[in-house]
């Protein structure tokens, strides 16, 4: 048993000091050092004439438990501050990983409509930056206007030649040179003639 006598005031304000203490612990343990301080300076004003010393030797002894328990909550709050600087890292990782997957379908967007606008020929090559750089700053807008945009007459006389071909050539197909051979062997051998 401690030699210090506390009122129940003083005894009720101590605990409840302990408990705002273990509820919202500062980092650097302030609020332990004075609490500890205000039990001193409470058992140091009650010592009339016994040993300043002795008494507090025995306020330490009585105060170890209270120490232990804010070295349990001291830990516990270390570990929950490591535990959100994680926490942290992964989400700010999770967040690079989407922003680069987000910049990497934007810029395929903005080639392969740059590609195909410049393949129909509604801008010369030597805009394709000018345009790049449209489409990177407001992707729908520009797009429309480049979509909007005539196709070139070469591009729609390429175009119109190409299906002419297909139509013109009414389904022929290249023939295999060894089809061929033995095409003409066959006939000449119906014919009779020697090859």
């Amino acid at each position: 048993k401690v030699g210090i006598n506390f009122t129940t005031e003083q005894e009720k304000d101590a605990k409840e000091q302990f408990e705002k203490m273990i509820q919202f612990p500062d980092a650097g343990g302030d609020s332990l050092t004075k609490f500890l301080e205000g039990l001193k300076t409470q058992s140091t004003s009650q010592a009339s004439s016994g040993d300043a010393s002795s008494i507090a030797r025995e306020l330490a002894k009585a105060l170890e438990p209270i120490i232990a328990a804010f070295k349990v909550v001291e830990q516990k709050n270390q570990n929950l501050a490591d535990m959100l600087v994680d926490e942290k890292k992964k989400r700010e990782d999770a967040i690079k990983v989407q922003q680069d997957a987000d910049k990497a379908a934007k810029t395929k967007k903005v080639t392969d409509a740059l590609d195909k606008a410049e393949k129909e020929g509604k801008f010369p090559k030597a805009d394709r930056d000018k345009w790049s750089k449209r489409l990177e700053e407001n992707f729908d807008d520009w797009n429309s206007e480049l979509e909007a945009k005539p196709v070139s007459k070469e591009f729609q006389s390429s175009k119109q030649n190409q299906q002419q071909q297909q139509q013109a050539g009414g389904g022929e197909q290249k023939k295999n040179p060894r089809e061929i051979l033995r095409n003409e062997i066959a006939t000449n051998m119906d014919s009779g003639k020697t090859v």
